[in-house]
């Protein structure tokens, strides 16, 4: 900008330039400062704006007549000097010429330009952000339609499994079913149990600060004559401690019954996806699908111990179990 327009009033401070002080208070030009003040604005946003670039030939020459009748003024109040006969007068008589060009020429000379100039950067900014605005609307778009392909794709291929399964046999689709079936119990099983370990450690942390605390109490209390205080000191001591065993031993027994929970359909599910693998290996030997599928479902249902339960505490039967195990009751017949 500055190589475009080398002579341009931008950085001129209009204030200062007629507050001087070597004018003194009668012969400064605080006058001037509004009127010079408002066309160098408009001078500098022409600049801004590149109008020598943007306008006719005849327009230019107009605008450039104008900035150098409006930097001659400033040039005026810089080699101002209180030496010159009758300051004062010509002081006056520079004002008022910047006050009257400023009044009747400089608005009618630059505004209509200015005006064009600012509309023209507004439409342009105007279709700039229509354009940014479509151009997202259509990657949104894009993106959109890729996440649909993406999904009808995957559901293609699913169905695809789903029917080579099927022509190999009906247990492959239910062996995943039951493998998804058996992953998200273990998982909620999970969760809870992960909230029931926070009470154990909760409990288990209040229970050792308790102890601590009566241990404490013990050595005040025994130094006391008073045998019904040693008494009732001991019965309180046994029942808060009972108080906190007995939610203690609630809440591992939950954690318990929840970890065993999360183990069994672990196995399970490996069960069922296992079934589903050896499945999908067999062809067209019927003999052997219904046998892969009776031992499957034996060893899905019979599972071990997982440490977390004693025997006498572990699942008896359920009602899939019971369906399975008469299904292979019946087969066997």
């Amino acid at each position: 900008m500055e190589e475009q327009y080398p002579d341009s009033p931008r950085g001129i401070d209009i204030n200062n330039l007629c507050t001087d002080s070597r004018f003194g208070t009668e012969a400064n030009f605080v006058n001037a400062i509004k009127p010079l003040t408002e066309m160098v604005k408009d001078i500098v946003k022409l600049e801004d704006l590149d109008y020598r670039e943007k306008l006719t030939k005849a327009e230019v020459n107009n605008i450039d007549r104008v900035r150098n009748e409006v930097i001659q003024y400033i040039n005026q109040i810089k080699n101002f000097s209180l030496a010159l006969p009758n300051p004062v007068d010509q002081r006056n008589q520079i004002v008022g010429q910047i006050d009257s060009y400023y009044q009747n020429s400089f608005a009618t000379a630059i505004r209509p330009s200015l005006v064009y100039l600012e509309s023209q950067v507004k439409a342009n900014a105007k279709d700039e952000k229509q354009l940014r605005e479509l151009v997202n609307k259509t990657e949104a778009i894009n993106k959109d339609l890729e996440h649909r392909l993406k999904r009808i794709n995957e559901r293609e291929q699913k169905l695809e499994k789903d029917q080579i399964s099927l022509a190999a046999g009906q247990g492959i689709v239910s062996s995943k079913y039951l493998s998804e079936q058996f992953t998200n119990e273990a998982l909620k099983a999970k969760e809870k149990s992960l909230l029931w370990q926070k009470w154990v450690v909760c409990l288990s942390l209040a229970l050792i600060s308790v102890l601590g605390l009566l241990f404490g109490f013990y050595f005040l209390v025994r130094r006391e004559d008073d045998p019904t205080l040693k008494i009732e000191y001991g019965i309180f001591s046994i029942t808060l401690l009972a108080s906190i065993f007995f939610f203690l031993r609630i809440v591992l027994r939950n954690y318990n019954i929840e970890k065993h929970t999360e183990s069994s359909n672990t196995h399970r599910a490996n069960v069922a996806t296992t079934i589903q693998n050896l499945l999908s290996v067999v062809d067209k030997d019927q003999a052997l699908k219904d046998a892969l599928l009776k031992e499957g479902s034996i060893a899905m249902f019979n599972a071990g111990s997982t440490g977390y339960l004693e025997k006498e505490q572990m699942e008896v039967s359920t009602p899939v179990k019971e369906v399975i195990t008469t299904l292979i009751k019946n087969g066997q017949n």
